[in-house]
């Protein structure tokens, strides 16, 4: 993909809730880098550069196994005027920031 060109990719089943995406994403940011808004369904985000990243999240769902809820929902980001290499660098820094410990 070139500059100026929009992308899109997900990450289905994140074991996370809405709420755990509205703390944790703007971590991935510095103040004054760009403009973050965040809504109840996501968060877009606008550079100075004429870059911008849709996120959206769909319905928080749970996955039942006996008598444990573990709480989950699918991600979309559109990224727009991303150069394909820093689509995915984002996107590790992302699953770094949204990884969970355990064995």
């Amino acid at each position: 993909m070139t500059a100026g060109g929009a992308e899109r990719r997900t990450r289905p089943e994140m074991g996370i809730t809405r709420a755990d995406f509205r703390r944790i994403f703007p971590r991935l940011f510095e103040a004054g880098q760009c403009a973050l808004e965040a809504g109840a369904d996501g968060a877009t985000v606008n550079w100075p550069d004429g870059r911008h990243l849709h996120v959206t999240v769909s319905v928080e769902r749970q996955r039942r196994i006996a008598l444990l809820r573990i709480p989950y929902v699918d991600l979309d980001f559109r990224f727009e005027g991303f150069a394909a290499g820093d689509v995915d660098a984002f996107m590790v820094r992302f699953d770094r920031a949204f990884h969970k410990g355990g064995g």
